[in-house]
């Protein structure tokens, strides 16, 4: 995907012909409302130094089965913890490759999309923070997407966004721009290696009476 949206930024930037200001990335089972696009645009503009601006996520096939019914519960989620990441760290983690406004000039000052990386989004994100940009979610844009029906695909698709995550946590030299996704990771073992701490001493004491 990283190499199709380098081409097409080529093909909009080349010499000679006029820049937009604005450049949408979106998956292609993308579906929006006729407001998506404006709002997305005007949250953009409205501040000199934003670099990006995602949509609010929503899942298209939340009814077909639990699975992505939970999913569908997940995707609110992300979206109210964005919102409260604005003022956070830099603001939102990731910029997400379901639908995105960049600002033209961010994206060339960022170099493109790093191509053969696992999840391209999350790295343009902490790129364009290390470089001064903002990012943020708007509140009004709404997009939906087609999720996983299925477990095997879920797994499929969230072991690529974990390992897609440490290596871009690893890679990168603004700790910043990673700094929920540290914090968030190192929440996550400490309550795993509580738990089984407690589950150890349960199984210790009852062993000894």
């Amino acid at each position: 995907k990283a190499g199709a949206l380098n081409y097409a930024l080529e093909y909009v930037c080349r010499n000679g012909v006029p820049q937009p200001d604005v450049i949408l990335t979106l998956d292609d089972d993308i579906v929006i409302v006729p407001s998506t696009i404006r709002n997305l645009v005007m949250e953009l503009m409205a501040y000199p130094d934003m670099g990006a601006v995602c949509s609010q996520c929503h899942v298209l096939n939340k009814n077909q089965n639990l699975l992505t019914r939970l999913q569908a519960l997940e995707y609110l989620g992300f979206n109210a913890t964005r919102l409260a990441d604005e003022g956070f760290y830099m603001g939102p983690l990731v910029m997400h490759g379901m639908l995105t406004a960049f600002r033209t000039r961010a994206l060339r000052d960022a170099g493109g999309f790093m191509e053969g990386h696992l999840i391209e989004d999350y790295e343009i994100t902490t790129r364009l923070k290390t470089q001064g940009w903002s990012v943020k979610s708007a509140l009004h844009a709404d997009a939906w997407t087609v999720v996983p029906d299925r477990f095997s695909k879920l797994w499929r698709q969230r072991a690529r966004w974990s390992y897609g995550g440490i290596t871009v946590v690893d890679t990168i030299k603004n700790l910043p721009a990673v700094a929920q996704d540290v914090i968030g990771h190192a929440t996550f073992w400490a309550i795993l290696c509580t738990i089984n701490l407690l589950i150890l001493s349960i199984l210790f004491k009852s062993g000894s009476g």
